[in-house]
């Protein structure tokens, strides 16, 4: 434990990466998968550098928090998880045995720290919400305990009677998404931001911490089992391992999650298996499924031969019509100048003739 007793404004380093990882999910990685939590330690260590954002010393946000080295960040998270049924007064006074003179704000925005490192939900005050433009913060109030604010943060489980019928295609993946309908991909280490889809810009986020989501079905976490299960459920859906463009499109973003084990979990097929992420997905789905926009997504997404043949060939037999039609134009053109120059030409000679 001694080495996580490091400036919470520094970045972690691979013995304290190890003790994180062991504190917030009881995962030993010392020797397992390291490499599987390498996105979310850049996650980590980008809220670390973001405590000193700020024109002044002053204006720090590590200036005005209680918890100073990951060790107190990890002793907010074992309290918090041990206390969820509490208000935040009540977390408040618990944590006060260790931040003895720390006042509410300073112990508010220690706590919204751990719940970004514990439950990856992008909680912090509105004021700070430039730190992360793309993703909607949520604040925690006084009122509420942590376990309902964590629940309202969720879209709520659907029956499996009121899902449409729509079967999963092969083609339904996010680098299928980018090629064909011109859609791009924003990471996003808020889990309640999962597989939401900015239309304006044509950008879906997506959660990339597989192995988290893995370590947390295995313990008593805050996060709902059906959100947990459905997360892994639409990665395995929109990233299959076996698909090389997915390979090639995960090259781009350094990503390898898809890669991940377990390898036997089922490869979701129909939308009534979500219930959580149903209509996140589903509007994805209407999406891809709409008619391409753009020349390139036309000339790249032949989904349908048929239909894509019959286009293109439409649009040769038009280019040939426009441009024999140009030929033909030009051609009479310069037919009707060449008869206005010979009939000018006669009348000249005629002319002459009479003159003589």
């Amino acid at each position: 434990m001694a080495s996580i007793y490091l400036p919470v404004t520094e970045p972690p380093g691979p013995d304290n990466e190890v003790a994180i990882i062991k504190q917030l999910w009881g995962k030993d990685i010392a020797k397992g998968p390291a490499d599987a939590y390498r996105s979310y330690f850049r996650y980590y260590s980008t809220e670390c550098r973001r405590l000193q954002m700020g024109i002044s010393k002053e204006s720090w946000l590590s200036s005005t928090m209680a918890a100073k080295t990951h060790a107190d960040i990890l002793f907010i998270v074992r309290t918090l998880s041990l206390e969820s049924q509490l208000y935040r007064p009540d977390v408040r006074a618990l944590l006060r045995h260790r931040f003895a003179n720390a006042d509410d704000l300073a112990m508010n925005r220690s706590i919204d720290f751990a719940l970004r490192a514990w439950l990856t939900l992008n909680v912090r005050e509105e004021r700070f919400s430039l730190h992360t433009p793309s993703t909607p913060v949520m604040e925690w109030d006084d009122n509420t305990t942590l376990a309902d604010f964590v629940d309202r943060n969720f879209p709520n489980a659907s029956p499996t009677s009121s899902a449409p019928s729509l079967q999963f295609d092969h083609a339904f993946t996010i680098a299928s998404m980018n090629r064909l309908s011109g859609i791009e991909v924003e990471w996003t280490p808020c889990l309640a931001d999962h597989l939401r889809f900015d239309k304006r810009r044509r950008i879906v986020r997506i959660y990339p911490f597989k192995q988290i989501l893995l370590d947390q079905l295995e313990i008593r976490t805050l996060i709902p089992k059906g959100i947990l299960r459905e997360t892994v459920l639409s990665l395995n859906l929109l990233f299959p391992r076996w698909d090389i463009h997915t390979d090639n499109f995960m090259l781009q973003y350094d990503q390898t999650f898809h890669l991940e084990a377990p390898f036997s979990d089922p490869h979701p097929q129909h939308l009534s298996e979500f219930s959580h992420w149903r209509n996140r997905l589903m509007e994805l789905h209407q999406i891809f499924h709409s008619p391409p926009i753009g020349w390139t997504q036309l000339w790249t997404d032949r989904r349908n031969p048929l239909q894509w043949y019959t286009f293109w060939i439409a649009i040769v037999i038009l280019v040939l019509t426009v441009v024999f039609g140009v030929i033909s134009t030009v051609t009479a053109v310069m037919q009707t100048c060449f008869a206005y120059e010979a009939l000018k030409l006669t009348r000249a000679q005629v002319l002459s003739a009479s003159l003589d």
